[in-house]
């Protein structure tokens, strides 16, 4: 039995059907008759899938872990927020155009992984020296905060995209398949910048409040 997989089908789960219905079939089948399966490439997708997501992982910890040394444990923890969030929302976006979570796709959100925390780290770096050094309310510093520089956040978010953009329009079938990667990383960046001027500040407003942790009036 020859079976061809369409584009833009799951080769893990196809793989995983026909094995389920072979085996379901087995006693239907001549005793001593021995199946094969030729041309399986589930098995070395699922080992690259699974140390692309291990990179993910270590990714975000060494990520989180030099926002650790430098921002405090606070501010850290913010900013860190900003990566499971654009992430979650850019598999809503990605979802959306029909892309699938697939090798280039992994791949991009390992390059973008310390990329997408920049914005976060402006805007609350911001917010919290609105609150030390001129005394703003949180509520304020969380409101004034990110519209003292979502110019300079968006325009440098629009800098990193435009370098991405081109490769949208590489032709031919390496275009085809690299295309995911330029996709990935803009809509990370788009989420990302979203996730910095919205659900950041929203965040900093109930967490950061320099006075209450310096333990003045």
């Amino acid at each position: 039995i020859v079976v061809k997989k369409r584009s833009g089908e799951n080769i893990i789960r196809i793989a995983d059907d026909i094995k389920a219905l072979v085996n379901k079939k087995k006693s239907f089948l001549p005793e001593g008759l021995k199946i094969s399966f030729t041309g399986d490439q589930s098995k070395s997708i699922k080992n690259t899938v699974h140390e692309l997501e291990n990179g993910i992982v270590t990714g975000f910890l060494l990520v989180c872990l030099i926002l650790l040394a430098s921002m405090g444990l606070k501010n850290a923890f913010l900013v860190a927020t900003s990566i499971p969030f654009s992430f979650f929302i850019s598999f809503i976006v990605l979802s959306a155009f029909g892309v699938t979570l697939n090798i280039v796709v992994l791949f991009g959100l390992i390059l973008v992984l310390g990329i997408i925390v920049d914005d976060a780290i402006v805007v609350t770096e911001n917010i919290y020296r609105l609150q030390e050094s001129e005394g703003y309310n949180p509520h304020d510093a969380a409101i004034e905060g990110p519209r003292e520089v979502q110019i300079p956040v968006t325009v440098a978010t629009f800098t990193i995209i435009s370098s991405f953009a081109p490769l949208l329009f590489f032709p031919g079938i390496v275009g085809q398949f690299m295309r995911y990667l330029p996709i990935t990383l803009i809509v990370c960046l788009f989420s990302s910048l979203f996730v910095a001027m919205i659900i950041n500040p929203v965040l900093s407003s109930q967490f950061i409040n320099f006075k209450k942790d310096r333990g003045s009036n």
